[in-house]
């Protein structure tokens, strides 16, 4: 908990209980399959985040209140497209390609873009695929309250870098 200039250790009665709802998010999908050669996806999705809402039957309604005020000022229509490929290269082997673009969701997170690439042996009914996704996102301004008159503001800029492993069955 923040109080003033000052931080203290979680002790319980400082704790507010909230509700947080979310807004509906609209989402399409498109898929072809080019039967032993490849197949190719587009989704893309919007979602309007002003309508965020934060709601709590005990604890300081005030910093509630002002932070829906504040979601709701600076909320926007976040969307994302992405794009993915599966080619089948040769007996049983495949390649995949991605990329994704998240537009920013308000006025203090902006946007990102991540790509990755992946490989993998298909045995008919288990597969085992091995991945690579980079990630990088900036958050510019981030301005929810902490029990302060006045936002908290800070900056952040980060880049995921991640490999997987993946084994499935099919059933």
């Amino acid at each position: 908990s923040v109080y003033g200039n000052d931080s203290y250790p979680y002790e319980p009665e400082n704790e507010i209980n909230y509700n947080l709802v979310t807004p509906l998010q609209l989402a399409l999908s498109l898929g072809y399959v080019f039967p032993e050669v490849a197949s190719l996806t587009f989704d893309c999705e919007m979602t309007p985040y002003g309508m965020a809402r934060y709601s709590n039957t005990e604890g300081d309604a005030k910093i509630i209140d002002q932070n829906n005020d504040l979601i709701k000022a600076e909320g926007k229509v976040g969307g994302a497209v992405r794009l993915g490929s599966e080619f089948y290269v040769w007996k049983g082997w495949i390649a995949r390609l991605g990329a994704g673009y998240h537009t920013a969701s308000s006025t203090w997170i902006g946007s990102s873009f991540n790509i990755g690439a992946g490989a993998g042996y298909n045995f008919g009914h288990a597969l085992i695929d091995l991945s690579y996704v980079y990630q990088s996102q900036n958050h510019e301004y981030y301005s929810l309250y902490n029990g302060l008159e006045q936002p908290v503001a800070v900056k952040t800029t980060y880049i995921k870098q991640f490999v997987a492993l993946s084994l499935a069955y099919r059933f």
